[in-house]
Parts: C-alpha cells; structure tokens; sequence
C-alpha cells in the first residue's frame, strides 16, 4: 500500500495511509469515542511529550469525518513527562489500524511536546494499540490538513493555559494578530527542546509582515474560544499556534 508524508492539523509530519477499495464506510465504534466524554484537567504538562492519532472516515450519512485520539495523561505522563515513549510510537501500525476500523486514512500527528502549562480537554474512551493508550479528544468534519501560515479553524471544547512566568513563543502576523505556540515538533528534529524554540524561529521562512518575538508572561494566559471555535496556524516546521485576543483568550500577550 502506497504511504505519503504530509503535515496536517495540530502538528508534525504524518505518515498518511490513503484510502482503498472497500473502506468508504468507517466503522462506527470509533466514531463513537466521544459520546461519553468528560472534561479531564491535566496540570504540570509544560514540555511533556505526546503524540495524536487521527482516524479518519465517512458516518451514515456519507459525511466525511476524523476522530482524534490524543496521548495527554496515559502512558506514565505523570512521572515521566513522556505519553508517547518511542518504543510504543515505533510499534503504530498505520495500514493495520485503517484496515481494523475500515477507514478512509490514518494519521500519526507526533510526537510533540506542549507548550502549555496546564489543559482542559473532553475525554472519551481510551483505546490501546500496540501497548500505547490513546484517548479520545475530539471529533473533525474532513480530513486535518495544513498550510504553514494560513490559519484554520477547529471546532473545539478544550482550554489551554500558560502560567504567568512562563516562556511563550508568539508570531505576530501583518494585521496585528498575535498567535501563541501551544506545541513544537519532535519530528523534523526529535531533539528539539525549549531552549532551542527561540534559534529555531529565527530559521522560519516567515511571509512578507510575519514576525516572531519571546516573551516571559507577566499574566497567566487562558486560551478558551468564546464560539466553540478555534484558530490555529502552523509554521514552515510544523510548529503550532493559537489565535489569542477578543473571544479567543483573556488577553493579547
């Protein structure tokens, strides 16, 4: 079966299994994972890794549909900073999983570390493959693709905080928007560190009017969209950043 490379929503390089014959019609467990789901609070995740897994089919009505499966919390995180050990990482099956749930494609969105200090996410059930847990976050309408620089919007429920003192990384765009990176890639660079973000935008092929800035929070920053509905945009290495200001977070760092 024929695999690309891609970037897509959230993050880094995805390896994409493209759909066949006889898998139009995604199994309809899995676009289940959320129906049950509750707020869940993680604290302390600044510089965690983790990793997102995205399923992605057609519902009953033919609509085409994503179900993003998310490491945060699982997999010793929370005495290990880490919920996506390599070992597990490298064991994902691509071509396995979209055969098992009849889908249209499969994404592996990571690994990643965050760039928040604490999130409230909407978690449904916890699935397992190949020894790696991974829970539902979120459900997409289409597939999760990206063009560096060119925002986007997600439906999406979660709240994402950095504590006053913290270390942000913010591109500033022509129309005077701020956008904050709430993850970087370990993928282009699996020894990517915090203390390397700041070089590393200063290599951004950045667009006419775009610029970067760091920038230690005097505040604590609260990233809630007001509609439900958030922008994001990523850079030219898949680096990740939310829309702040008005209806987007409680202030424009």
């Amino acid at each position: 079966m024929k695999k690309s490379k891609k970037i897509i929503l959230g993050t880094a390089l995805l390896l994409i299994v493209t759909a066949g014959p006889g898998y139009s019609q995604a199994k309809e467990d899995f676009q289940n994972d959320g129906k049950n789901a509750r707020l869940a609070h993680h604290t302390n995740i600044l510089d965690h890794r983790y990793l997102e897994l995205f399923i992605i089919g057609k519902d009953a009505s033919g609509n085409v549909k994503g179900t993003c499966y998310n490491t945060v919390g699982l997999n010793g995180d929370k005495t290990t900073g880490n919920s996506a050990p390599q070992e597990l990482v490298n064991k994902l099956d691509v071509a396995k999983i979209k055969m098992e749930y009849k889908a249209m494609g499969v994404f592996i969105n990571g690994p990643r570390k965050w760039c928040l200090d604490w999130i409230d996410i909407p978690t449904g059930i916890i699935r397992e493959f190949n020894g790696l847990q991974i829970a539902w976050v979120a459900a997409l309408r289409g597939t999760p693709d990206k063009i560096p620089y060119k925002p986007m919007t997600i439906e999406r429920k979660s709240a994402f905080g950095i504590n006053k003192g913290t270390t942000v990384f913010i591109l500033d765009d022509p129309e005077g928007q701020s956008w904050v990176m709430k993850s970087y890639s370990l993928v282009l660079d699996p020894s990517m560190t915090r203390e390397k973000v700041p070089a590393t935008l200063a290599k951004l092929k950045l667009p006419a009017g775009w610029k970067y800035r760091v920038k230690v929070l005097d505040k604590d920053l609260k990233l809630v969209p007001e509609s439900g509905v958030a922008t994001i945009v990523a850079d030219d290495l898949d680096n990740v950043y939310d829309l702040t200001g008005p209806g987007y977070s409680n202030y424009k760092p």
